[in-house]
């Protein structure tokens, strides 16, 4: 079952798909929601074969914050939408009960 999306997240759903496949040949490579949060503030990094680059993490910002949300995988619902707010509470909590979170693969 797929999550409904608005008019706003459904670009950045499938800009964070289009850098998924980019580098992993992956519709949405496990994690894929952390390692490009990351980037955010971490800046450009390899990923896969590829690279996530200045562009994709100022577009990935630019989408987040005009949709309030970040999409994430979830097992049950697939792909969700879900708040800024409730998305940065859930990364915090995830990188300190899953500190391997952020690596490849």
């Amino acid at each position: 079952m797929k999550s409904e999306f608005n008019i706003q997240q459904v670009p950045l759903r499938d800009y964070m798909s289009i850098i998924s496949e980019r580098c992993y040949y992956a519709g949405w490579m496990n994690n894929l929601e952390y390692i490009l949060w990351h980037s955010t503030s971490a800046g450009p990094r390899n990923y896969g074969h590829d690279f996530i680059t200045a562009k994709d993490i100022l577009t990935l910002s630019k989408m987040a914050t005009a949709s309030n949300s970040w999409i994430i995988f979830d097992g049950l619902l697939g792909e969700i939408a879900i708040s800024l707010k409730e998305w940065e509470l859930k990364y915090h909590n995830d990188l300190i009960r899953k500190s391997k979170i952020l690596l490849e693969g």
